[in-house]
């Protein structure tokens, strides 16, 4: 479930969440019986980031939504978006040339990342952290990502590995 504000139409959730920050809840716990009312109620909210609307304006509204409700918000931990990308660096540029080399015809296009990735780690190390996966997904295993039977086609693996072997042979 992605949260929605209102008015904000019927922006489907991988469109949302490239322009847009997003709230997916996560997880969620209550009473331990069927009949059994719970002292107390969570549910787990996991944010990703926009650029153009940052954390502290993010976690802001989404208070001032919960007051409304009387909910009670815990912050336990957050993260700035990554940096952006310069996609007509030579770091980019070197994805793309591979990209076209093993994938002639496709185009690589800069976009927002819809998931967090561990690149926010590397920021303070290096310029440009590239977030790609050279390899073909359809609709179903796109869909299928951090979910019960993520799955991707075996047969998409070894052009995967192709590209990787070439990029390293660029460097």
């Amino acid at each position: 479930m992605w949260w929605k504000p209102a008015g904000t139409g019927s922006t489907n959730p991988l469109a949302a969440a490239m322009v847009k920050t997003t709230l997916a809840f996560t997880m969620a716990k209550g009473s331990g019986g069927l009949n059994v009312l719970p002292e107390e109620a969570y549910v787990t909210g996991n944010m990703r980031f926009i650029h153009h609307q940052g954390t502290q304006e993010s976690i802001r509204l989404v208070k001032e939504i919960a007051k409304k409700y009387d909910i009670t918000i815990e912050i336990m931990g957050t993260y700035d978006p990554c940096p952006e990308v310069d996609y007509k660096g030579e770091a980019f540029k070197l994805v793309e040339k591979t990209a076209n080399a093993i994938y002639p015809g496709v185009g690589i296009t800069p976009y927002v990342m819809t998931g967090t990735t561990d690149c926010k780690f590397y920021s303070e190390v290096c310029d440009n952290a590239l977030r790609f996966a050279p390899l073909y997904i359809n609709k179903q295993q796109h869909a299928s990502v951090h979910g019960l039977n993520e799955n991707i086609d075996a047969a998409a693996l070894t052009k995967g590995v192709d590209y990787f072997k070439l990029l390293i042979k660029s460097l």
